[in-house]
């Protein structure tokens, strides 16, 4: 696809093409009288540019006047734009367990690498979400206390299976993500 920008120098392209021609052709003493005319042609396809440089020389006493015409076409290929790339990893998902009273529903959330669970606390109490088996956490993470009508979120990227229970009421709110690889 031919642009404003690329037969814009095109066309400056063909002046500096008309002014040298003109300059080279000089032989005489005498500065010729140059006349350049330039056309671009956008076709389907491709651009041809045309440059059109006519140089008159002024008679001398012993040679008769001169014109020497010049014509350069040049036609160039089109410019394409590369497509965007497209992106490497998948889109994250979003997974949302509800604890709600005194469970996490759904108790088992099946994901894929680098989904991300939400925990949505709907009930009346303080909860948060441990890792490790109830009532022993792992280390691994762990929520802040997620308060009536907040949420947390964590992102998920390595496959295995992630038990999880809430430390402020041991024995009664497992959980599980399982990562599947």
């Amino acid at each position: 696809m031919v642009t404003k920008r690329t037969t814009a120098v095109l066309l400056a392209v063909a002046l500096v093409i008309a002014a040298c021609s003109a300059t080279a052709d000089s032989t005489t003493s005498n500065p010729p009288s140059t006349v350049a005319h330039t056309t671009a042609t956008q076709l389907s396809t491709t651009s041809t540019l045309v440059v059109t440089s006519t140089t008159s020389l002024p008679p001398t006493t012993t040679a008769p006047q001169t014109t020497t015409t010049t014509t350069t076409t040049t036609t160039l290929a089109p410019t394409t734009t590369a497509p965007p790339r497209p992106t490497t990893k998948p889109p994250t998902v979003k997974h949302t367990v509800e604890q709600l009273d005194f469970s996490n529903t759904p108790q088992m959330v099946a994901v894929k690498p680098g989904d991300t669970v939400i925990w949505v606390n709907n009930g009346l109490s303080a909860h948060d979400a441990t890792s490790g088996a109830d009532p022993t956490p792992d280390g691994a993470w762990a929520s802040p206390v997620i308060q009536p009508g907040e949420s947390w979120s964590r992102r998920f990227d390595t496959p295995g299976t992630y038990p999880y229970f809430c430390t402020l009421h041991p024995g009664g709110m497992p959980g599980r993500i399982v990562v599947e690889g």
